[in-house]
């Protein structure tokens, strides 16, 4: 028990050093749904089946619903899942040329499923996001602006099909189109795809693997084209070890019906300015590494609260014009974040 926790917590550090916002760890598109969530659906219940949730507001990334909240199969062929989600990150400090900004999000998503017969699911899903940021100064980002912009949202929808005739072997694809952007911004030049593909594999009772290949537009910058793997380790009785592309965190579940996680993510949000800004037509990008402890609270397969505190241990901003050529990158200092989650399976 204590060498394979040990091994656990290692190999947790280990893969939050690994997600550098440099190196090819790439976060999954928010919408592109794991393959997890169906196989979960698929399989018989269990202990472990109430909840998956491998943190997420991840940019058209970070946001995996907790569709292993869903009803057993045998109950339901068709689900609804909701979730509300709020985030704050205090006031901090550009590391260079002076200025501050804070940050606060709120978003949603709606997730409408449907088990097509005994093997198959097809999930569609409505997601959107709010931030609000907050610039005291912040003229190093664009020149002669301290408030190079404000209030920047996104909308996305996104579709899974997963195909699982073994119970141990699944086959997933999953496409979402996606917007983001300031007000008003062209619409054209503020469209997002992603689209994943692969197979997931459960190896035993305590371990399953995931494999694939993920695609992503950029609204500049070149596109991503990177591998995806993802495991689920259970390592003791009540602790678990996950990874989710550019996620990963141990989760031990202290009773039936609360958890305990520690957890690291990269995250990568990329935004199209109007034309009454001071960069017309550019794009922000907004780059985190965090690491964070989450405790859930889970009354029932149906319903759960996360409340989350962590560190935004690195971030960067960077702008490109509207001809995709990088302009500025601006660090920020170590600063707090607290966030929290509700999710409802109807």
């Amino acid at each position: 028990m204590i060498t394979r926790t040990s091994l656990a917590l290692w190999m947790l550090a280990a893969s939050a050093i690994a997600v550098d916002a440099q190196s090819n760890v790439r976060p999954a598109p928010r919408l592109v749904r794991v393959p997890e969530m169906g196989a979960k659906y698929l399989a018989p219940p269990s202990p472990w089946a109430r909840r998956w949730r491998p943190t997420e507001l991840d940019p058209f990334s970070s946001d995996y619903s907790e569709l292993a909240a869903l009803p057993p199969p045998q109950e339901h062929s068709d689900f609804t899942h909701l979730e509300l989600g709020v985030d704050v990150h205090p006031r901090t400090e550009f590391e260079r040329g002076g200025g501050t900004v804070s940050i606060s999000r709120a978003g949603w998503s709606a997730t409408l499923g449907q088990r097509v017969d005994e093997e198959s699911i097809f999930a569609v899903t409505l997601d959107a996001e709010a931030s609000f940021y907050d610039f005291g100064s912040a003229g190093v980002l664009m020149a002669g602006s301290p408030d190079p912009f404000n209030d920047v949202y996104e909308t996305r929808v996104g579709v899974l099909a997963l195909h699982d005739p073994a119970k141990s072997a699944s086959w997933f694809t999953s496409l979402e189109l996606g917007l983001s952007g300031e007000d008003d911004a062209d619409l054209s030049d503020a469209l997002s795809m992603g689209l994943i593909g692969g197979m997931r594999h459960q190896v035993s009772d305590d371990l399953s693997l995931s494999i694939g290949v993920i695609g992503r537009t950029r609204l500049e910058d070149t596109p991503w084209l990177f591998p995806y793997i993802g495991f689920d380790w259970r390592i003791a009785e009540s602790l678990r070890l996950t990874s989710n592309g550019s996620a990963v965190a141990a989760v031990c579940e202290v009773t039936e019906t609360v958890e305990f996680e520690l957890g690291a993510e990269y995250g990568n949000r990329q935004f199209r300015l109007n034309d009454d800004s001071s960069l017309a037509g550019g794009v922000i990008e907004d780059e985190e590494i965090t690491a964070s402890a989450t405790i859930g609270w889970n009354p029932s397969h149906r319903v759960s609260l996360d409340v989350e505190a962590g560190v935004t241990l690195w971030r960067e901003f960077a702008t490109f014009n509207s001809n995709g050529v990088k302009l500025t990158e601006q660090e920020t200092d170590l600063s707090e974040f607290g966030a929290v989650r509700l999710s409802v399976t109807l």
